[in-house]
């Protein structure tokens, strides 16, 4: 189930949607399974938007959607396709109890909070940190060609910033494995990297700048 979700390109929201569902662990399980017993979970989102609910697909923190109308989770049990075993889309389309809402939640550290850090490193060393955001889904792909664009634009043109500058970002990037394909045997990160032609061209206009330099 978790290798058709993450081959699925679904946001992780929507993962997480669906891992709750079914899930006896998650969307607050565990925390029901707790009978009572004071609760305190520490934090450190990974997911866009720092929902308790989708971090980990939430273990201690009630399911949100567990009262909602079931068609999104229909749909998405659609986006899953025929590889989704029966039971589970069963699950999917039964309405699900709200568990009670029972433990203290604190986030310990948050991505923008790093990001701002990171922020402070580059311009203590003189430089310029261009902030994307701490929330970018899509798939990693096309963010990584939008990533090289800006690279390059900085390289060619010194927009939106001039030379040296850093590229910063948090989120949780999709990856999707086409229907037929053997698939990429690579993670987000990975798959997110600048495509080869693409990055070629920006070390070529990164290079070229610094060698006026040196000739200077």
């Amino acid at each position: 189930m978790n290798r058709l979700l993450l081959a699925s390109g679904l946001s992780i929201s929507a993962m997480n949607s669906v891992r709750r569902r079914l899930s006896r662990i998650n969307g607050g399980g565990l925390a029901q399974a707790a009978e009572g017993a004071r609760i305190v979970t520490l934090a450190i989102p990974d997911v866009p938007g720092d929902d308790p609910a989708a971090i980990a697909s939430g273990p201690t923190v009630a399911d949100p959607t567990a009262g909602d109308d079931l068609s999104y989770l229909s749909y998405l049990a659609e986006r899953l396709g025929s590889g989704l075993p029966d039971v589970a889309r069963r699950l999917l389309s039964t309405s699900s109890p709200a568990r009670p809402d029972q433990s203290e939640f604190r986030f310990i550290a948050i991505p923008q909070a790093s990001l701002q850090a990171a922020v402070r490193v580059a311009e203590a060393r003189g430089i310029t940190p261009i902030l994307l955001g701490d929330a970018l889904e899509r798939e990693a792909r096309e963010l990584g060609i939008d990533m090289a664009a800006i690279a390059s634009s900085v390289a060619r043109n010194g927009t939106p910033a001039p030379p040296p500058a850093v590229l910063m970002s948090g989120g949780e990037p999709a990856v999707t494995i086409r229907q037929g394909s053997p698939g990429p045997r690579i993670g987000r990160s990975r798959a997110g990297v600048f495509p080869r032609r693409t990055l070629s061209e920006v070390q070529a206009a990164i290079e070229r700048p610094s060698r006026k330099r040196s000739d200077n």
